[in-house]
């Protein structure tokens, strides 16, 4: 793999991705110091929602923040706020019964 590899498998993540991983080429004095990070980051892209991936990265950006630990730790936190703030009741329906119907 080299960078150009890396920039294109992230295009497929988005276009905050994509930046991000040429920002964290760009950090490094050699490009091929930046490829494990670039793996770690776009496998993480790999294993999680597009949409997430991408706001995660963006934040990043905004944050100018380019290091896998710190693109893991915000994402995860982007997951767990999101999982968090499901509803936790039930929608109204027609077919469902309140505690009404067994009084």
């Amino acid at each position: 793999m080299n960078a150009e590899s890396y920039k294109s498998w992230a295009k497929s993540y988005g276009p905050n991705v994509y930046e991000l991983i040429c920002m964290v080429i760009g950090t490094f004095r050699y490009e091929e110091q930046s490829y494990k990070s670039c793996n770690g980051i776009l496998h993480l892209c790999k294993n999680n929602p597009k949409a997430f991936s991408d706001i995660t990265a963006k934040i990043c950006l905004e944050s100018h923040i380019y290091t896998y630990t710190d693109f893991k730790k915000m994402l995860t936190k982007l997951i767990n706020e999101k999982k968090t703030n499901r509803s936790e009741t039930l929608p109204e329906h027609k077919n469902i019964r309140g505690k009404s119907h067994y009084e």
